[in-house]
């Protein structure tokens, strides 16, 4: 795959994607994420080619080669909140959700308001082990609740949402609802365009197009 090939090749998917999640040919979100997150595992199929890795390939395409503003290693600390009580430790999941979400139930909130770093939450929650921590990170979740739910199940996961509560130029944000225990998580479209671009983008600074037949060790094992 040539890198000239790769972005003309993107844009269409992007352009397509754009246009089904403003309702044309019947489209909708989950039309929309299907396509690019389908990208973005294609390319990360490219540069990490093998069966049986593509949770992790697809978390590895989005800290390798997305700039530091994209915040995909950043933790979604709502998402944290309910992983930590469903593992039992319910008293440590009560003190995190008062100190970072002292929020009444019915507010809505993104992720600037509430998600942190992992070092941030190293720091402040040393007994929570690195493994969970960059399991409920960005990256991690577009690929089980978005890619892998819309995929699999032509629906969200359990932890997420395929609508906003808030104003469409927010990145990320949380939906609150009546039958769930926990905020679930809304990545946008837009912010999806952005990082499939970026993607392309900084590889496309490469020629040809790296590829890596193993890889020893993988951020989400790291």
């Amino acid at each position: 795959m040539s890198n000239s090939w790769l972005k003309e090749w993107s844009d269409k998917k992007v352009e397509l994607a754009l246009r089904l999640n403003a309702g044309e040919c019947g489209g909708s979100y989950a039309e929309a994420v299907i396509i690019l997150c389908s990208v973005l595992s294609g390319i990360a199929a490219d540069v990490w080619p093998g069966r049986n890795q593509d949770r992790k390939r697809f978390v590895e395409l989005l800290i390798k080669y997305t700039a530091a503003s994209f915040d995909c290693q950043k933790v979604s600390v709502p998402l944290l909140v309910g992983a930590i009580r469903n593992c039992g430790y319910i008293p440590l999941s009560n003190q995190i959700k008062s100190d970072l979400m002292p929020f009444g139930e019915t507010r809505v909130i993104t992720s600037s308001d509430v998600d942190k770093t992992i070092d941030e939450l190293r720091v402040a929650y040393p007994e929570i082990d690195t493994a969970t921590l960059k399991k409920n990170s960005y990256s991690c979740v577009l690929y089980e609740e978005i890619r892998s739910g819309y995929v699999h199940e032509y629906k969200p996961g359990e932890r997420s949402d395929s609508w906003a509560m808030t104003r469409q130029d927010s990145s990320i944000s949380y939906i609150n609802r009546i039958d769930k225990p926990d905020r679930l998580i809304y990545f946008n479209v837009s912010w999806l365009v952005s990082l499939v671009r970026e993607v392309v983008d900084t590889l496309s600074k490469t020629d040809p197009l790296p590829t890596f037949n193993a890889y020893s060790l993988w951020w989400l094992d790291s």
